[in-house]
């Protein structure tokens, strides 16, 4: 899976800390699944589609930095 060659790229090349590593994972892991119930795969995204996981994001009223 994509996510977890990122990890381990974090690791690998910046150290990232467990706690780190934990948030991105739970992160990407939603906004797959986010992709995936709005029928897209991560490999044809465009600017919209993420721009419109942003405004999911903030209407659930969630950071998005």
């Amino acid at each position: 899976m994509l996510v977890e060659t990122f990890l381990e790229m974090m690791i690998a090349e910046h150290g990232a800390a467990r706690n780190t590593l934990d948030a991105y994972r739970r992160d990407l892991i939603q906004f797959h699944d986010h992709l995936r119930s709005a029928r897209k795969d991560v490999t044809d995204l465009s600017r919209h589609d993420i721009e419109v996981y942003i405004g999911v994001l903030s209407k659930a009223k969630m950071a998005t930095s």
